[in-house]
Order: structure tokens, then sequence, then C-alpha cells
């Protein structure tokens, strides 16, 4: 029962969890690659220690990710494998969208996986339209964006 309830919590506020404490990540990392660096995708969801169980009920709902302790009394849900972002949050999220300024930052976040399945990131161009979409994500964007003044 506990569990059908943090699992309908946080399908009902995922927009909420998401606009707050939610982070779509792309790394940028020196690697081995014939480019010397490599591309990696990272979803972090954050919540107060006392919000555990949520978090581990949120990954027991999807299937992946893990659940860890962030810093004194903060814990994270963080998935980092290739294909859960593409089997799994991608299409969590195109069924419960978000609203918002972070909606921008799914779109980015999703278009970088889907030029990775694609191998684009192991191209000169391909890495560089990930360092600018890299750029404007995130804090880098507000919501002004586009907008003209």
């Amino acid at each position: 029962m506990l569990f059908l309830f943090y699992t309908h919590l946080c399908i009902t506020n995922c927009e909420w969890f998401i606009k707050t404490k939610a982070c779509f990540q792309l790394y940028i990392y020196k690697s081995k690659t014939n480019l010397g660096e490599g591309v990696q995708l990272k979803f972090d969801l954050a919540q107060h220690s006392r919000d555990t169980k949520l978090l581990t009920s949120l990954q027991n709902l999807l299937g992946y990710g893990s659940v860890n302790k962030h810093y004194q009394n903060a814990v994270v849900f963080r998935a980092t494998k290739f294909s859960d972002f593409m089997q799994c949050l991608t299409p969590f999220f195109d069924k419960y969208k978000i609203i918002g300024v972070k909606s921008e930052d799914h779109q980015d976040f999703k278009k970088v996986a889907q030029w990775m399945e694609k191998k684009a990131h192991l191209t000169i161009e391909g890495l560089e339209d990930i360092r600018r979409i890299k750029a404007k994500m995130n804090r880098g964007r507000t919501q002004f964006d586009g907008e003209e003044g």
C-alpha cells in the first residue's frame, strides 16, 4: 500500500519534482576516443533525506537508476546508463510532460541522446553541436531565451 501511495505521488507530482529538484546533465570529459573526448548523459533528482522512500519508490517504478546519499541531508536518484535513457526515461517524460524551462532542458537532453544513438558524438561536428547545447542547458538557460527584449 505504501509503495502504491508513493508511486501515485511520484507520477501526479512529477512535474513539480522535476521542475524544482531535477537536473538533466551533459558531461564532456577526456577519453581515449579518436577525438580525445567523450559524452555522458546524467539525470539527477535530489530530495531531502527524509524522502528517501519517495525516491526509492520512483526507482522501483521506473526500474532503473540508483538512490544514494547526496550531501549531508539529501539523497539523489541518479540515472547514467544510456539504454535507460532511451528505453525508460525518454518515454516516461514523453508520457508525463514537463512544463516550463526544464522541459527545454529535457528536449535538449533527448536530442543529444538521439544523436549519441546515431554515433554523432564521435564526430568533431557532433561534439561541437553537443557543446553548444550543453552551454545553454540548466543554469545557462533563462526563461527568456529566444525572446527579443
